[in-house]
């Protein structure tokens, strides 16, 4: 059984609406995780379990994608020095989903397993290094403007 995808204070950009959205993608994480846990207990993934899997993956890539428009538009507005490569990333993000997304309707358990090892990873290492470097830049600007 794979460790809770969890979420702690290192994760906080400081900005309420984005920390919620990061929370809740914690969550749908942990919903797929213990869907796979499940399907797992089987050789074979049963079309059951294949149907239910995909309509999380769908459901991960379509708050991936109202996620990242919020948090580009946030920076955006804020002037963000970085937000040409942190859109970047975002696409590269979305590109690979669909890449396993496709492989997901083979039915390979593997694939999924290797998803879900993937979102926990990209995530956090998205959020610890992209997401507190534009929330430090941020933070700083409005300490220079409050001066």
């Amino acid at each position: 059984m794979k460790k809770k995808f969890t979420w702690n204070s290192n994760f906080e950009t400081g900005n309420t609406e984005i920390d919620k959205q990061h929370k809740n993608f914690f969550g749908l994480v942990d919903i797929l995780t213990n869907n796979i846990d499940h399907a797992s207990a089987f050789a074979v993934i049963s079309p059951k379990h294949k149907v239910e899997i995909l309509k999380i993956v769908i459901d991960l890539k379509q708050y991936a994608v109202y996620h990242f428009q919020t948090e580009e538009r946030i920076l955006l507005k804020k002037r963000y020095s970085g937000i040409i490569a942190h859109k970047k990333l975002h696409n590269d993000f979305l590109r690979k989903v669909l890449d396993f997304e496709d492989a997901l309707f083979d039915g390979e358990l593997t694939v999924s397993i290797k998803l879900r090892d993937f979102l926990s990873k990209w995530w956090a290492d998205h959020i610890l290094t992209q997401d507190i470097k534009y929330a430090k830049e941020l933070k700083l600007g409005y300490a220079l403007q409050s001066q």
